[in-house]
């Protein structure tokens, strides 16, 4: 496939890579103990593909969200019929793009610095016969071989790191293009210095330091990302005639839309939209913002600087005049979170002066007869330019002051709308009754206000094979424009709601007589309708957080305590935790009760809080069930991760953490 023998490299079938058998790693790793248990997930790992249910169940925690996740591949996606070449990848990493070219098809060639991270991506592929993987540094690489293709996501970033050259990104950029054919594609991603989402307060990504980008304090031998202009300049200085850039939402890591200059431009598609709906879908934003983000989007795209503030790059770059891309397309959405049957991409284009959609599966594979729902992707869907009716809500809950009775005048909207849908097809009668189960999609997030103020319904895909309760579709309306507002501000005059008691209340103002047994049955309607899509286990899906403050970040005097439990090499999650709220100036005198399983050690996790600032502790202690002290930080033991201890009170020890993280690990393991 690829001539790597006559560059002196050997075939290391114990790793399943090629490398020389001198070859010296280079100094990249997301440590021992993160690599060795996604190397073990991934070795014994049955199903191996970018839709496995079984990896994306194993996606617990940041690290393997970033090397498990569906959504890794979606950055290539609007290249992919580039692709089918030969392909270099340029830091394969863990293989998680790797797996996402194998199944593109072509033929492709994987390079990875890190030996231990090659035998990993080695691994996710072990089942594709079109990977080729090799351990070694791009500066040190040599080929004969022509590429249709070269990758670099996520790459170019650390270019000075791990090379000696003066100007290290504009030597790497040449080494490439001697590499591609005469008419081959560069296709990089790469976080915008600029990006507006670091301007809210997100820390720079690779040097966690706020504003350490937009201030342009990047040393020499650092991560350093760019602005648009400046790696456009870049790129050209270095022979590509002709760069694309492509914006990434909520950015290039996680992406699940993708919006091209030409989209940022035409006034009549609501290019916005893909930003601000997807800024609570992005796990590496910060509890507290300087803004909120949610807001900002729209105003940024109505000044045309979308493109100018992506929080992150995809682009396109050759040395010949031929664009990647065609020239009509305005939007790629991807519905990748979901088991392969139902996996789809949406393309919005701009052809003879109207704005069109195309939905096209990723499977012909056919869902369950026995299935509770039906996915059916709608025939020449309409675009409607307007106002999702989820932003009207999204914006209130981001206003200081708002009021529950507000909502419930949105609500109220949202249901005469409904009730229009509803007569069209033929039902009339009261609200809150049950309705065909093809209603269940028909949420405010798919309702388009127009400039004449009317409704329009769309991207109706789902259907319930039978009646639903309109209990049940409020109950996920609000859920899901919840979960869509990434900053809620405290309600006027009720700043202890709770998301149960609003919901409830907004319910029984609206007219529906329901009560908490009804919202859990309607949860468990949810979860079973998610558990069909997505194929997750029901842990990730059942805990609607009832009992939380509906407010959050800075309108909250609230936080939470929070106590992991693992056993033996497991890693801390969520769901195998127990928590407390605590409120500000008050302190919480509080035991955890944890139960071990047999003969297998227990280790513990304390995180004192879920934002940064003071933090007073005092006789945290482990005790057996006889009261005997196992561990107590009076100890002076334990790894304090995020915390500095400043000073000592009367009443315990004197903490602060500049992070949202604080966590105190045990350093002993419990039987």
């Amino acid at each position: 496939m690829f001539h790597l023998e006559e560059s002196g490299y050997k075939f290391l079938e114990q790793y399943g890579i090629w490398s020389k058998i001198d070859y010296q790693d280079i100094s990249y790793s997301d440590g021992d103990y993160e690599e060795q248990r996604l190397a073990k997930i991934i070795a014994s790992a049955h199903d191996l593909s970018i839709f496995s249910s079984e990896l994306r169940n194993q996606c617990v925690d940041w690290q393997t969200l970033y090397h498990l996740s569906s959504q890794r591949g979606n950055i290539l996606r609007p290249f992919q019929d580039k692709l089918k070449g030969r392909v270099l990848e340029i830091g394969a990493g863990c293989g998680a793009i790797t797996r996402f070219l194998g199944e593109n098809g072509g033929q492709i060639l994987a390079l990875e610095g890190s030996q231990r991270r090659a035998s990993i991506a080695s691994s996710r592929t072990r089942d594709l016969d079109n990977i080729t993987v090799l351990a070694e540094r791009f500066d040190d690489f040599q080929t004969e071989d022509k590429f249709d293709a070269i990758t670099l996501i996520g790459v170019l970033e650390y270019a000075s790191m791990f090379s000696s050259a003066e100007y290290a990104a504009a030597a790497m950029l040449d080494k490439i293009r001697e590499f591609l054919k005469p008419d081959g594609y560069l296709f990089i991603a790469i976080e915008n210095q600029l990006g507006l989402k670091y301007f809210a307060g997100t820390p720079e990504d690779h040097l966690d330091k706020v504003m350490y980008g937009i201030e342009g304090r990047y040393k020499l031998g650092e991560p350093e990302t760019y602005g648009k202009v400046t790696i456009e300049r870049l790129l050209n200085s270095s022979g590509y005639q002709t760069v694309e850039f492509l914006a990434p939402y909520p950015d290039y890591k996680m992406p699940s839309s993708i919006v091209t200059e030409r989209g940022c431009k035409v006034r009549e598609f609501d290019a916005g939209a893909f930003a601000w709906q997807t800024v609570s879908a992005d796990p590496q934003l910060p509890h507290e913002l300087n803004f909120s983000l949610t807001d900002a989007w729209p105003v940024i795209f109505k000044n045309s600087l979308g493109m100018d503030l992506a929080n992150s790059f995809l682009i396109a770059a050759t040395a010949s005049d031929v664009p990647g891309l065609d020239a009509n397309i305005l939007a790629y959405h991807y519905s990748t979170q979901r088991k392969l049957a139902y996996a789809k991409e949406t393309i919005f284009s701009l052809d003879n002066g109207a704005i069109s959609i195309r939905y096209e599966k990723f499977a012909n594979t056919a869902e369950s007869q026995h299935e509770g729902y039906s996915c059916e992707l709608i025939k020449n869907p309409a675009y409607y330019c307007g106002t999702p009716l989820s932003l009207k809500f999204v914006t209130l809950f981001t206003s200081n002051g708002w009021t529950v009775d507000a909502a419930v005048n949105l609500v109220t909207e949202y249901l005469e709308y409904l009730k229009s849908f509803l007569a069209k097809d033929g039902v009339v009668g009261p609200i809150n009754q049950t309705i065909p189960g093809k209603f269940i999609d028909a949420l405010p997030q798919n309702i388009i206000l127009d400039a004449e103020g009317h409704a329009n319904l769309f991207d109706c895909e789902w259907c319930a094979a039978q009646p639903i309760e309109t209990g049940h579709l409020l109950f996920r309306a609000l859920i899901l424009l919840m979960q869509q507002s990434s900053r809620i501000m405290q309600p006027a005059l009720q700043p202890e709601l709770t998301r149960k008691a609003f919901i409830l209340e907004v319910m029984h103002q609206s007219g529906f007589t329901v009560n908490e047994a009804d919202l859990e049955r309607f949860n468990a309607k949810e979860v079973a309708f998610q558990q069909q899509v997505t194929g997750l286990d029901r842990s990730f899906l059942g805990n609607w957080r009832p009992d939380e403050l509906l407010a959050g970040g800075e309108s909250t005097n609230h936080s939470e305590v929070r106590l992991y439990f693992k056993a033996g090499e497991a890693s801390f999650i969520q769901q195998h935790s127990l928590s407390r709220k605590t409120q500000m100036d008050r302190p919480l005198l509080h035991s955890f009760s944890v139960a071990g399983k047999t003969n297998e050690p227990l280790y513990l996790r304390l995180d004192p809080s879920e934002g940064s600032g003071w933090i007073l502790l005092n006789n945290l202690t482990v005790k057996n069930q006889q009261g005997k002290v196992l561990w107590s930080s009076d100890d002076a033991s334990g790894d304090f991760i995020n915390l500095s201890r400043v000073g000592t009170l009367n009443k315990g020890g004197v903490y602060y953490s500049s992070s949202n993280d604080p966590q105190i690990i045990v350093p002993v393991a419990f039987t």
